[in-house]
């Protein structure tokens, strides 16, 4: 090989993927959000709280102020886009949160929002395949009638991971892969809802760790416990953004001109908003290891049974609620630490009525014979 030919080979450029971009050459790039602050406009977020915080009826509202075209959501300036909600779990109950926000504001005709009542498994390839098939087509759908498909809801996280170990790190970084990647084929925002860890707010998204590190945005959700019907927002995390902003609603009763088979009105709430409470002031003593205990024990009965499906009615608000026995949550707490085999029987039953004392004057729990429901 000449020289001449060796040196033209030796210049030719060799193609990466991987570009170099020199100090004095930066430039910051501002980031789209759908809430400014709060939610970004790509990428996987979490609306995470205690059960019964009122976490559905938060991303119902969030998603059908995007959907409606609302200029400010939350507080913040939104970005208005078509919303797709994947209803795995109670797809009745978000029926009636949806026809609660329709009546409460008045809302006639078609927007951009479709919700999807068909379950939902993660892990299994093909009906993560049909589902980005189909949410394709909402997008097309939706930019006909003038809209981008902007966020899709998953509620909740652990519905649509049916049967699997969450804390298993294989499998739930399999499930955020894939959630990450219905994010990227759709460029869009995958909005999650999840469970609080049993020991509380502190513990983050329930499960694996990595949901909580590799999220780009986390609100979490909790009902204070002197005022059971006021519930706190933070933005606990925002990627390119400032964390810790709150606000704080209630849920507000709205019939829904339906009646059930015994000719009562069905009905089913819509958050209003307010300013959150300074929580440096009167707040109230953290809940006792055994009153965590126990109310864990609720969780995991309630979310994975058995459990007793029952339709009550309070002060004119019906709720679907998923009872378990008073007994099996004292056996379930007894066996995750609430007492030992060398105490006496008497003083860990009286350590559990306590603790179901408290929870119900916490208004995190409501007992009523031997059934006991999360509220």
């Amino acid at each position: 090989m000449s020289g001449t030919t060796r040196n033209h080979v030796e210049a030719s450029p060799r193609n990466s993927r991987y570009v170099f971009e020199n100090f004095a050459d930066l430039q910051p790039r501002s980031s789209p959000w759908l809430i400014k602050g709060v939610l970004p406009a790509r990428g996987v977020a979490f609306i995470v709280g205690q059960s019964k915080a009122g976490k559905s009826f938060l991303a119902i509202d969030i998603a059908l102020n995007l959907a409606v075209g609302s200029e400010t959501v939350l507080g913040r300036k939104a970005t208005p886009c078509g919303v797709v909600y994947i209803a795995a779990e109670d797809a009745d109950g978000c029926r009636g949160r949806v026809a609660a926000w329709r009546t409460k504001y008045r809302v006639k005709g078609r927007i951009p929002f479709d919700l999807v009542a068909q379950g939902l498994n993660l892990l299994n390839e093909e009906q993560v395949a049909d589902l980005r098939a189909s949410l394709v087509e909402a997008s097309d759908r939706f930019r006909q009638q003038g809209s981008r498909l902007g966020v899709v809801v998953l509620d909740t996280l652990s519905k649509t991971i049916p049967g699997v170990d969450e804390n298993a790190s294989t499998d739930m970084s399999t499930a955020f892969a894939v959630i990450e990647e219905l994010a990227s084929s759709i460029d869009a925002l995958v909005l999650v809802v999840a469970h609080f860890g049993k020991s509380g707010g502190d513990k983050g998204i329930r499960g694996w760790s990595g949901f909580d590190a590799n999220s780009d945005a986390t609100i979490t959700l909790e009902r204070e416990a002197d005022d059971p019907n006021l519930r706190t927002l933070t933005i606990a995390k925002v990627k390119n953004g400032i964390d810790g902003g709150r606000l704080a609603f209630r849920l507000e009763p709205v019939g829904l001109e339906i009646l059930d088979e015994d000719g009562d009105e069905l009905t089913s709430c819509v958050p209003v908003y307010e300013v959150a409470r300074d929580r440096a002031k009167g707040r109230l003593r953290p809940m006792s290891n055994h009153e965590q205990i126990v109310l864990a024990a609720v969780e995991h009965l309630t979310d994975h049974g058995p459990n007793d499906p029952q339709t009550i009615n309070r002060h004119g608000v019906t709720h679907l609620i998923h009872a378990v026995s008073r007994d099996a949550v004292r056996e379930c707490a007894f066996a995750n630490g609430l007492g030992s085999k060398t105490e006496l029987p008497a003083a860990v039953r009286q350590r559990f009525h306590r603790a179901l004392d408290k929870l119900i004057t916490r208004g995190r729990i409501n007992v009523e014979g031997s059934l006991v429901w999360l509220l």
